[in-house]
C-alpha cells in the first residue's frame, strides 16, 4: 500500500534528478498510485497535497522551469527554433502564458542567428554543387528545424555561396 509519506519521498526522489514541471509530478505520482487501493477522489486529495508542499518548499515552479529552460536553450550550441522550444514546454505541461513569458527573453534576431548558425553547419556538410539545388536542401533542412519561413529566406539571402 502507498501512503504518503512513501509517495512524498518517491516524488522527492524524482525531482532530485533534475528540475520537474507540476504537470510532470503529478503524472509520476498517479503512477505511483494507480495500484493503490484509495479512491480516485483521495487519490487526486493526495497528489493535490503534495504538489502545494513542493509549491511551499519552492521546489515545484514551473514559470522557473519554462525561463530555465529557454534560457539553456539560447545559450546552448545546438540551434533550435522559438517553435520546438515552444512544443516542448507544451508536452511538459507548461501553461501557455508562462511559456509567452519565457519566450520573451528569444527575441527574433536570436532566431535568425540560430537559423544561420544551423545553416552553416549544414552547408559544411552538403556535397552538391548546384546552387539551386543547394538552396532547396537548406530550406528543407531549416523547415525540418521548425525555423519559421521568412527567418528561413532571410537567412539563405544572406549567405554569399548560395548567390
Amino acid at each position: 500500500m502507498v501512503n504518503e509519506e512513501f509517495l512524498y519521498s518517491k516524488i522527492l526522489t524524482f525531482l532530485s534528478l533534475k528540475d520537474r514541471t507540476e504537470y510532470e509530478i503529478r503524472q509520476r505520482a498517479a503512477r505511483y498510485l494507480q495500484k493503490s487501493p484509495l479512491s480516485r477522489d483521495e487519490k487526486q486529495g493526495l497528489i493535490e497535497k503534495i504538489v502545494k508542499e513542493l509549491y511551499a518548499l519552492k521546489l515545484l515552479d514551473d514559470s522557473a522551469y519554462a525561463s530555465k529552460f529557454v534560457s539553456q536553450k539560447i545559450a546552448g550550441t545546438k540551434p533550435e527554433s522559438k517553435y520546438t522550444i515552444r512544443q516542448f514546454l507544451v508536452k511538459k505541461g507548461v501553461a501557455k502564458q508562462i511559456i509567452d513569458s519565457a519566450l520573451t527573453e528569444y527575441v527574433s534576431d536570436m532566431e535568425f542567428e540560430k537559423a544561420l548558425e544551423a545553416a552553416k553547419n549544414k552547408l559544411s556538410t552538403m556535397r552538391e554543387t548546384d546552387k539551386y539545388k543547394r538552396k532547396v536542401k537548406l530550406f528543407r533542412y531549416l523547415n525540418s528545424k521548425r525555423f519559421p519561413s521568412h527567418v528561413i529566406y532571410s537567412v539563405i539571402d544572406s549567405i554569399k555561396e548560395l548567390k
